[in-house]
Order: C-alpha cells, then structure tokens, then sequence
C-alpha cells in the first residue's frame, strides 16, 4: 500500500518539473505540456507499480533480486529530479548581489 503512495507522490515532483520545463524552457503550449506531461506521467506509474508494488513474490531470489533494481531506480529519479530542476528557479536580487 505504501509503495503506491511513494510512487505516486515521486510522480508528482517529476510531473512538476517537466511542466515547468516544456512550458519555460521549450515554450510549448500549456495544452500540449499537459498532455505530454499527464501521458509520460500514466506510463511511468504503469511500469512502477507493476514492477515494485504488485508483482507477486515468488520466494526469496525474487525478494533479494527487487531491491538492486529499487536502488538504481530511486538513484535515476534523483538524477532526472536534479537536471529537470536546474534552470527553474530564479535568482533574486540579493543572491544576484551576493553572487557578483
């Protein structure tokens, strides 16, 4: 039950920025970005849950074989969260005067 919770929320912040970036960065339209967005979105939750949440366990090589691939997922999503986070935020004046 968690593990759906953890994914869809993961989910949420990944949708976040890839808004932010098709919509900033890339100018496509709000209507095309959520589409993208909401269909990218439905994929990912498709595989995650499938692979982490429901597959059944089939004894205890299958158990110790979900955690190596769990870690390089969890790895990869942090990476992906980094990069598409980047270039969003704004400086202020003060960090810009600080900066300088």
């Amino acid at each position: 039950m968690w593990g759906g919770l953890w994914i869809a929320l993961g989910i949420l912040f990944l949708r976040g920025g890839l808004m932010a970036c098709l919509t900033r960065q890339l100018s496509m339209s709000f209507q095309v970005a959520y589409l993208v967005t909401a269909s990218l979105s439905c994929l990912i939750y498709a595989a995650t849950t499938d692979r982490f949440v429901f597959q059944p366990s089939r004894g205890d090589q299958q158990q110790e074989n979900r955690w190596p691939a769990l870690g390089l997922s969890l790895i990869v999503y942090s990476v992906l969260l980094r990069l598409l986070f980047l270039g969003l935020p704004e400086i202020l004046h003060e960090e810009g005067y600080y900066w300088n």
